[in-house]
């Protein structure tokens, strides 16, 4: 489906997200240094990934409550961030094993993306009021952060 304007941020988002994906997903192929995926994780983090679930959290779970349909879909969501900060908190504490962490991160953001994108971005375009539709652009243009292009080991080559 094509994102309607006052969604477009999340998805130029979602974008980087699946580049991460990419990247996460050759470098393990290519057995590429775990401790070097494990900060380029924790760097993306800090500088995209939490601001981003924060600022869906902020401007879509209002919104959606009134609807059955909508709960739902932001319960997913939400349980979804808790999983991805108690992972970044393994990360964060090298705690198991790294090389699964970093797959299940992988394969968990991909899905959470393609969740969001097919599911719970989709019924926001259907089902939200155009009034508050434009808030959330409003919102999510004032809040977008661009993509951090700091040079990194690019592991993933």
């Amino acid at each position: 489906m094509k994102r309607i304007k006052e969604m477009e941020t999340l998805s130029w988002e979602h974008h980087h997200g699946l580049v991460v994906v990419f990247r996460l997903q050759k470098g393990l192929q290519n057995n590429a240094d775990p401790q070097t995926m494990r900060e380029y994780v924790l760097k993306t983090w800090d500088s995209a990934l939490a601001h981003h679930f924060w600022q869906e959290e902020e401007i879509l779970i209002e919104p959606l409550q009134t609807m059955e349909q909508g709960r739902r879909l932001v319960d997913k969501m939400l349980h979804d961030h808790e999983d991805f900060r108690q992972l970044i908190e393994q990360l964060n504490q090298n705690k198991g094993n790294l090389v699964d962490n970093l797959t299940v991160f992988a394969s968990r953001l991909n899905d959470h993306i393609r969740f969001e994108e097919r599911e719970l971005f989709a019924f926001v375009q259907k089902n939200v009021q155009k009034i508050t539709l434009l808030k959330i652009g409003d919102f999510l243009h004032q809040a977008h952060k661009k993509e951090d292009r700091c040079p990194i080991d690019e592991f993933w080559k």
